[in-house]
């Protein structure tokens, strides 16, 4: 496939952090998102992360920054756990003016979700079950395990963003 510097129709499995990420970026630069996720609905909370500089860059490049949120401050408590089960009060980095941005799962991708553009098209329970690729493009066979039906489409590009 010879598509590169060009813009096109785009495949993008799994609605996670990366995925919808991989959408907008997609979006903001040309191109046709189709989002397509195995749950039948977003899913919301989540573990909690912690964004470094490359993290912070990426979310400001994407312009999501604070829409993201920050969970950082001198109202944080992290502690340090010794071996018996004891805590206590340990060094904060999150109080730090440029440190890391602590966030849930949850906050980093219903900022992204917000910014998705409403053309963004994105169909649930749906799997792709065969990808076929030619000088062209790529054919993907599309499983709505909701309403048991099946498409194949083409797409100039295919992105797997989902999870294990």
């Amino acid at each position: 496939m010879t598509n590169i510097g060009k813009t096109g129709r785009a495949l993008v499995v799994g609605l996670g952090i990366a995925g919808i990420a991989t959408a907008l970026r997609l979006r903001q630069v040309g191109w046709e998102p189709v989002v397509v996720e195995r749950a039948p609905a977003r899913r919301s909370g989540g573990y909690f992360i912690v964004l470094f500089g490359a993290g912070i860059a990426s979310a400001r490049r994407l312009g999501v920054l604070e829409a993201i949120g920050d969970r950082s401050g001198p109202h944080v408590t992290s502690y340090e756990v010794d071996r018996a089960g004891g805590r206590r009060p340990g060094m904060n980095p999150f109080a730090m003016a440029t440190g890391p941005r602590p966030l849930l799962r949850g906050d980093v991708e219903r900022g992204l979700f917000e910014a998705l553009p409403d053309d963004v098209e994105i169909r649930y329970s749906t799997v792709p079950t065969r990808i076929v690729q030619d000088d062209a493009a790529t054919e993907v066979t599309l499983h709505d395990t909701a309403a048991d039906a099946t498409v194949t489409e083409r797409f100039d590009l295919v992105i797997g963003a989902d999870g294990p």
